[in-house]
């Protein structure tokens, strides 16, 4: 055991349905084979500590930001989160960290280490991969709720 221990992320809200996935208490995949979400707090601070890396090191990564607004407050809310939280655990590495962007709103993925491609060519290949695995277990009208968007760091890279 090193110095680092790995605690539960906390839950988000009273809603059982909105919680994190339930894990073995460590980021990452859940026992669900969904994606365990980082509470919004440390999302945001590792989202920080991320972007400062990216500007020292002018290694680019992608914030991927899947704003599933209004769905998620529904009576079918909980569902919708564990397609999504599946579909991103499908869609992602395991290297990539999810967690709340905005508290059972928005659902922000860090995507570091995207290598040297094209931008275009990977935030397409990010993009048709999480829509193909949404596309298994939500309906069209779910599917045209929920928008997807990507910021890419540092800003000032070509």
């Amino acid at each position: 055991m090193g110095i680092f221990t790995f605690k539960k992320p906390l839950k988000m809200s009273s809603d059982r349905g909105l919680q994190s996935a339930a894990s073995d208490g460590r980021p990452g995949r859940a026992n669900d084979g969904g994606l365990t979400l980082v509470a919004e707090e440390m999302f945001r601070r590792i989202l920080s500590l991320e972007r400062k890396r990216s500007e020292r090191s002018r290694q680019r990564f992608v914030l991927m930001l899947v704003n599933a607004g209004s769905l998620l407050q529904t009576e079918q809310g909980g569902t919708i989160l564990g397609a999504i939280t599946r579909s991103l655990s499908v869609a992602t590495r395991e290297t990539d960290l999810g967690g709340w962007y905005e508290k059972a709103t928005v659902i922000g993925i860090i995507c570091t280490e995207i290598g040297s491609g094209t931008l275009t060519s990977v935030l397409s290949a990010l993009h048709s991969r999480l829509s193909a695995a949404l596309r298994n277990d939500l309906n069209p009208q779910q599917m045209n709720m929920i928008k997807i968007t990507f910021h890419v760091f540092p800003d000032d890279l070509e």
